[in-house]
Parts: structure tokens; sequence; C-alpha cells
């Protein structure tokens, strides 16, 4: 893009607009956009100033740039790709070395979005702004009238714009996409009337906790904690001790510590890797790692790993091989608890249905897809139902937008909490868990990890609610649940040489670290609390690992473990997936064998 297309662009002159019009240049090179392109932003940025169109200042082009990269970020969030920066691109074409490449872990996101450049079409069509102004004062005049009741909620909105018009009626088509095991049969028929389950918490929930309140040394010390912790999954033999690695030494050595970058800023990758010590074994330092003789290897920020190498020098290690820690022990079985089990289900499989939010879709609040899924299983009649949230979300549009003049605890009461209690009375052999999500605006922990949802305050009565994340066990079988996107922002900041399956490798990191959110720093869209750290620990070996993402959604076997991605039940416009269990026998004392007993289905909703 040429300085003198832009001057024309703008109406400027070169002379004296130089500085201004180097960084317009700059705009359309980062962003890609073209000379039109820019204008269209640029009025549709002083628009919404209020002050009208206005001639555009240094100052003013820079506060554009900071909301072109944030509209980037968050589109990148919803796994879109227009306007992508020049840079990002020249970023990813150099990451080709290391293997890494977004794009295949396909972003499990629809492909429209409506609202997608929004501002540029406002500004081109001239009867817009009118619209806005209506829509504003329908908002407005919202805003004061009487609180309006849930039952009038599609009806009251429909003024309101396209995105939040009546519903569209759906209907379910619950076709499967992918099985495991599909050699394995259904349940069947049995007495849907008696409860065929029994359901322990492995790990008691997570209590309330003032959050935003950490200190500096309390979370040093956490991080140490980690290290010395997972040290004895990496050298259990004993065959070596460690040694601070930030020290010369001639001979191989063996340390431990955490993977970060030398920067604050920008991604990892093989030139800038560092190994952080533990204060106890080299007073927190870090070392720079030479990895050019490692043939495999998948790292990212956070993750502790054992090294071995030598630092002739004191300033880098040459690593000869990097050691993962080992899975964590399985879960204890007795006898009497596996007699109980075979009692409970007469020898017959149990069904369990797992879905993950959100439940309604973004141009509405009527929650169908949530509808549809309980019709689904009125007719299945599952031995368990568990829903993640979010169940009232933060992003939905409506929210967003500032549309509606309803109370979201009242939306969640009318939407979610009523045709819950209703489907428990009509099938009293199905149990119910919810669990939250930290989008969640009917929850007062926007953080990670979260207490579970107060079940007098909601009327979520026959509901049993689990706190975020959770370890359950249901006749026998472990179920290790951690409602937040940790494999997108693992896959954004992993760097890997290394050519297994990506998807089944970020669910090993998970298990591997012990932890359902091994990333540090955390992302900038999660909220993690450290001295929490503990009840975000995988203490025990699961049987089956649910964490939801935009990810592709996926059934993944990581060493002897079910690694599921069961998608999301509504997709902004569209509806999504859940996943079917059907869980055959009851373990042995001593191995779960859960690959060989259970069938697992993806439905499409």
């Amino acid at each position: 893009m040429s300085e003198h297309q832009l001057a024309q662009t703008f109406n400027l002159d070169e002379k004296k607009n130089n500085d201004l019009i180097i960084e317009l240049a700059s705009l359309c090179r980062i962003y890609n956009l073209s000379a039109q392109d820019v204008k269209f932003k640029w009025e549709a940025f002083s628009l919404n100033l209020g002050t009208g169109v206005v001639a555009p200042t240094i100052e003013l082009i820079r506060q554009l740039k900071t909301n072109l990269q944030r509209e980037f970020e968050q589109n990148l969030q919803q796994g879109g790709t227009d306007h992508q920066p020049q840079q990002q691109n020249d970023r990813k074409v150099k990451s080709n070395n290391m293997g890494f490449d977004l794009s295949e872990y396909t972003m499990d996101t629809d492909d429209g979005d409506v609202l997608e450049n929004f501002m540029s079409r406002l500004v081109q069509d001239k009867g817009s702004v009118t619209a806005t102004k209506a829509t504003t004062n329908t908002t407005e005049a919202l805003r004061v009238s009487e609180p309006m009741d849930v039952n009038e909620l599609s009806s009251s909105t429909q003024s309101q714009g396209p995105s939040l018009s009546k519903a569209t009626p759906i209907k379910a088509v619950n076709s499967v996409e992918d099985t495991y095991n599909n050699n394995l049969s259904l349940r069947g028929p049995v007495d849907t009337k008696t409860k065929r389950t029994k359901i322990d918490l492995i790990r008691p929930s997570v209590k309330e906790y003032r959050y935003m309140f950490e200190k500096i040394k309390d979370r040093a010390d956490v991080l140490d904690e980690q290290i010395e912790y997972l040290s004895e999954f990496l050298n259990k033999e004993k065959e070596q001790e460690f040694t601070n690695p930030t020290r010369p030494n001639q001979e191989q050595i063996l340390a431990v510590g955490r993977i970060c970058s030398d920067a604050a800023e920008g991604k990892l990758n093989d030139k800038s890797v560092m190994l952080e010590t533990s204060r106890d074994l080299g007073m927190g330092k870090r070392v720079r790692l030479d990895l050019t003789k490692v043939d495999n290897y998948s790292l990212f920020p956070g993750q502790i790993v054992g090294v071995k190498g030598t630092n002739n020098t004191g300033k880098t290690l040459v690593v000869d091989k990097i050691l993962m820690p080992q899975m964590p022990p399985a879960l204890e079985r007795t006898a009497d608890s596996i007699d109980e089990y075979n009692q409970l289900t007469q020898g017959k499989a149990i069904e369990i249905i797992l879905a993950a939010g959100p439940y309604t879709l973004d141009n509405d609040l009527a929650y169908q897809p949530l509808e549809e899924l309980l019709k689904t299983c009125i007719k299945q009649r599952p031995d368990v139902l568990i829903l993640l949230g979010p169940f009232v979300s933060e992003q939905h549009p409506s929210f967003i937008n500032g549309s509606i003049d309803v109370v979201p605890e009242d939306i969640f009461q009318e939407r979610v909490a009523n045709k819950l209690s209703k489907f428990v009375q009509e099938c009293p052999g199905t149990r119910v868990m919810i669990l939250p999500h930290a989008d969640d605006i009917i929850h007062q922990y926007p953080v990670f990890p979260q207490p579970k949802l107060p079940t007098q305050s909601f009327g979520l009565s026959n509901i049993e609610t689990l706190s975020n994340p959770a370890l359950v066990n249901i006749n026998g079988t472990t179920f290790a649940i951690g409602n937040i996107d940790i494999n997108k922002n693992l896959s954004r900041e992993e760097i890997a040489k290394s050519n297994d399956d990506r998807l089944a490798r970020l669910s090993g990191h998970i298990l591997q670290q012990h932890s359902f959110y091994p990333l540090f720093p955390a992302a900038l869209t999660d909220s993690i609390d450290a001295e929490q750290i503990a009840d975000i620990q995988i203490p025990i070996k699961p049987d089956i690992l649910i964490m939801p993402s935009q990810l592709k959604r996926s059934i993944k076997s990581v060493e002897q473990v079910l690694c599921i991605n069961p998608g999301q039940l509504s997709r902004k416009q569209a509806t999504g997936s859940y996943v079917r269990f059907t869980i055959h026998g009851t373990p042995d004392v001593v191995e779960s064998k859960i690959l060989e007993r259970a069938r697992v289905d993806l439905i499409k909703l």
C-alpha cells in the first residue's frame, strides 16, 4: 500500500501530514488492509466517538490501532481469521519448522459470523445510522420501564434488532459423528424408576474463598511447591540427585524446573526456552536450554520437566534428554465397593450423557438446545446427566450489547433450573449434576477454581452441584472434569518437534503435569487463583478426562485414559454436540480397564 494512495484516500497533504500517513501505512501493513478499508474503519471509529466524522490525528489513529488489535484478538479467540495482522502471518510461517499451525486444530466454531465487519457496514449503509439510533431509543425505553417477566423475553426483545429476534424453532437430529469402541452395545432397556448409580466425590468440593488477594510471596511459594511435588514423579528411582543447572559443570547433570521464555512478551520458540529453578535448587535462577540434540519434544510455559545435559559455561545447558513426570497413581478400589456396584446395575451397563454450555443460541435466550437435549434424555433415560456451564454466559450478545433488562438469575431460574426440576420429576432414575464455568454471570466467582453453585438460591432441588474442577467416582469409574478451555490456550503456546497427534498430546500435558491448568503465566482470558492451586491438581489417574474446548471435538486415548472434548451444545447460531457414555461391567480391584469397557458416542444435536 503506497503512502500516496493513502494521502489521496484521506485527502491529506503528503508534506504536512507525513507522520500521519506513515501511521496509516502501518495500519495497512500490520492488518493487511487496503486504503479504503482503513478509511471505513476510521469513519466507523470517529462516529463511535460521538462527534461525527472528524479529521484524523496521530493520537486518534493510534487509538484506532488499539481497537483493531483488540478486535483481532477477540476474533482469534472465536476462531476467526479476518484481517489477520501481517506480523502474525510472518510468525506462523517462521514457526512451521516447529510443526506449529493452529489451523490444524480445526477450531470448533461456526463458519459465518453475522457480526463480522459490523462497524464497516455501518458506515457504508446510509440508512444504518438511523437504525442504530432507533435501536438505542428502544433499548433506553426498555431500561426505564418496569422489569419484564422472563416469559416475555422472546416477544419483548423482538424490536431490538435481528440478533434478538424471535427464536427460530430447531429440531434435534442426534446424529453420531464419532464412536469409540463401536463394537460394544448400547445400554438397552432398564428399570428407569430407580437410581442405578453410586456417585462419590474423590476430592472435597472447592470451598468459598477470597480471590484477588494474592501475595507475591505466597504465589512464589506455590510455584516452588509445584516443582518440588512433580520432582518426585520425575526421579522416583533416585538414580541421580538433582543438580543446580545454572552453575558450570563439565559432567552430565540432572535438573528440574519450569519452562519459561527469555522475554516477557511474544511466543515461546526453540531459541528462547529457559529453565527456571526452584529457590531450593537454584535460588530461582534461570538458565537457557539448547535443544539442538533433542529429537522429540513438546514444551510450553509453566511446564515442569526434568532435563539431562551439560553446562560448560554456566550460561547455556545443552540438553541431551527431556524427562516428563510420571502419571499420578490410580484410584484404589475395594472388593466390597465393586460388589455394591454390581448389585446396583444387575450386570447391565450404565449410560451417562454429558454436555457443555452455552445452552442457547446467540440470537435469542430461548434455550432451545437445552430443551432438545432434555427431550432426548427423557426418551433415553440415562442413569446420569452431567451439564457443564456456562448456563447464562456473560459472552452472550444480549448481555454484551445491553439489549435486555432481565436479571440473569431470573433467566437461569426460568430457562434452566425449572426445566431441570421438571426433568428430574419425569425421570426419577436419572441423577443430574451441574458444574459452573467462569463465564457464568450468575456465579460470584469468575475465576478458576470455582465453588459449586448454591442450590438453595436457585431452587436446584434434587440436582447435585459440583465445583469446577471436579473429581467424581461413578460406579467405580473415575471422572476428572475441568470446565476451562486450557487446550485452546496450550495449543497457542506450545512448541513441538513431534509427529504425535496434537489433540492427544495436549491432553497428555494435563495428565503429566497433574493439573487442570498447567500453563503459567495464565492466558489473558483466564483468571487463575494461585493460592488455590491445590484445588486444580489431579492427584489420581482418572479413567475419563473431560476438558471442553473450542478446538475440534474429539475422543482420544492417552496413557489408558479416555480424553474427551465434548464440544459445546450451542455454537453461536447453530446447535452443537454432546457425549454419551455406555460403560459396561465394573472395574477390577487393581485395574479399571476403561478402554475395554466404555463405549463413547460423540453426537451432533
